[in-house]
């Protein structure tokens, strides 16, 4: 057997590649000595896509007869990838058959490896600004949350002692508060 997974790619700024490097890429992932010693698996069959374009070679496919496979070699592919990028950028995504996601991001000589995180869509409008690199109006946003977030919670805290009920255990989101009256 083996973990599938399948692959999938998204080209964020235009890529202009070296074809040298490029053809390398495709020669070493063709090389059955590479699958034999497990260094190549899902990647075997990789062909890029390239088109000239102001005298440069522009990126603009990555095809693969299956992209649900064993990408035991995702790592060295993006390595590879990663010399062979002159300018731009693209994300590699992966999903394995259980639902784990990894993935990585390319540029010239820099491979960084992409984190899933998820988040509800309240907090993701939160987040959506920092994201963008607008840290005034994400730290607005982020304090608006906060500031409601703290009247619920004194209110859910007024309510019990007026009820007369101690100790207190309030459950809000990811704060569990525990308060008892001496």
């Amino acid at each position: 057997m083996g973990y599938y997974s399948s692959f999938s790619y998204e080209i964020q700024e235009p890529v202009y590649v070296n074809p040298d490097k490029i053809k390398e890429i495709e020669k070493k992932c063709a090389d059955e000595k590479m699958w034999e010693d497990g260094t190549v698996s899902g990647f075997a069959d990789v062909k890029f896509s390239i088109e000239k374009r102001n005298g440069k070679q522009k990126l603009v496919g990555i095809n693969l007869a299956d992209t649900y496979a064993k990408f035991y070699d995702d790592r060295f592919f993006a390595e590879a990838l990663s010399k062979a990028i002159v300018e731009g950028k693209i994300r590699l995504h992966f999903v394995g058959e259980d639902g784990t996601y990894w993935g990585y991001e390319i540029s010239n000589g820099k491979l960084e490896e992409l984190q899933a995180v998820v988040v509800s869509d309240t907090e993701y409008r939160m987040l959506r600004y920092f994201l963008k690199g607008n840290f005034a109006e994400g730290i607005k946003k982020l304090r608006e949350h906060l500031c409601e977030r703290s009247c619920q919670l004194l209110t859910e805290l007024g309510k019990r002692l007026e009820e007369g009920v101690y100790p207190l255990h309030i459950m809000y989101d990811d704060v569990f508060i525990i308060y008892e009256l001496v």
